[in-house]
Parts: structure tokens; C-alpha cells; sequence
């Protein structure tokens, strides 16, 4: 059931339309990334929020960009200047298992990769795991509407479906936001 995006689009994931209805310094700072976090953002691609995350986090910071896809990463590396003073790192991972060590990140983001794993909730457990005590996860992806783009609606998950995964996760203050009438975003705290 799952929609894995097919690398061959990645020129959908960079417009300057998804970039006014969803800009990634605006939007990271809504959700509550902050200086000094270690970001991981899970399912990277080519790197929305990447830029934007290195500058929110600063020198003291760190940004792991996770991805399924070596295509994915390699254009990100192409995209990425050299100003980002040694705290980024791109790891290729597998759906449900990320090369990292337990409790590594203090904010984690899910963008748009809900909708393409087969069970979001062993997915959100992996997530977890590579996450501090306290920590932030933000989930962004498509609401379970009609739309000419993106993904099907059938395989989309509704933002309330997917805030009761976080809770059943336990995850703590579960809030749940749309993002114009297509998207969602929840945040929670491990």
C-alpha cells in the first residue's frame, strides 16, 4: 500500500510554490527547532529543510539528513554549499532501521514520508529511538483530501489518523496544525 517517491521526480520536492506555502526556515522555527539541536531529518531527499536547519541550529548544532535513497543523498550533496562548519552529516538508512545510536537526536523531522512506509508506526518507533528523552518530533506530510498533486489520496494518512499514531507511541503534547488545506504538521515530545 505504501507510495515510495520515485527519485526521478525530485524536481517536485524544490518549487518556488512549495516554497511559499511551506517555507523550511518559517516552518522549522513554527515547529521548534532551535540553536544548538541535533536535527535529524528522516527521509531527507534532496534537502528542503536541510539549509534551513543547518542555520537554525547553528555551530553548536547538528544536522543528520536520513534517507532511503543514495540517488536522494546525492543530489543533496551537489545542492549543499560548504558553509555548514563540519555538523552535517548524510547517512543512507533503511525504512525501519537508521544508522544512528539510541538517543542521538533532540528534534526529529518526518516530512512527508508517512504516507510512504508501509507501517507508520514502526516507523515512528525507529524515529524515537534515535531520539533524547524529551525530545521534539514533527511530522509534515498530506492530508487525506482530494488533490491533483502528491500523493494518492488513498494512500495518504488524515492528520488526525496520524496524531493518534504519535499518541499511541507515547508521545506527550500531541498538537496537531494544518498547513493550508493539503498538509498537516504534529508535533510531540518523547
Amino acid at each position: 500500500m505504501a507510495h515510495t517517491f520515485n527519485p526521478k521526480d525530485s524536481h517536485k520536492l524544490d518549487t518556488e510554490e512549495r516554497k511559499l506555502g511551506m517555507p523550511p526556515d518559517t516552518t522549522l522555527k513554527e515547529l521548534g527547532l532551535k540553536d544548538g539541536d541535533v536535527f535529524i531529518d528522516v527521509g531527507c531527499g534532496t534537502g528542503y529543510f536541510i539549509e534551513a536547519a543547518l542555520a537554525l541550529v547553528g555551530k553548536k548544532g547538528k544536522v543528520v539528513g536520513l534517507d532511503i535513497s543514495a540517488a536522494m543523498l546525492e543530489k543533496l550533496k551537489e545542492r549543499i554549499t560548504g558553509n555548514h562548519h563540519g555538523n552535517l552529516e548524510l547517512l543512507q538508512s533503511r525504512d525501519y532501521s537508521f544508522p544512528l545510536e539510541d538517543s542521538t537526536g533532540t528534534f526529529a523531522l518526518l516530512s512527508f514520508v508517512f504516507h510512504e512506509v508501509d507501517d507508520p508506526g514502526k516507523f515512528l518507533g525507529e524515529s524515537i529511538r534515535v531520539l533524547k528523552k524529551g525530545a521534539t518530533v514533527a511530522v509534515i506530510d498530506w492530508e487525506k483530501v482530494h488533490s491533483d498533486k502528491g500523493p494518492p489520496e488513498h494512500h495518504r494518512i488524515a492528520g488526525r489518523d496520524a496524531a493518534k499514531i504519535l499518541i499511541a507511541r507515547g508521545l506527550q503534547n500531541v498538537k496537531l496544525k494544518a498547513i493550508g488545506s493539503e498538509h498537516y504538521a504534529i508535533t510531540g515530545q518523547v
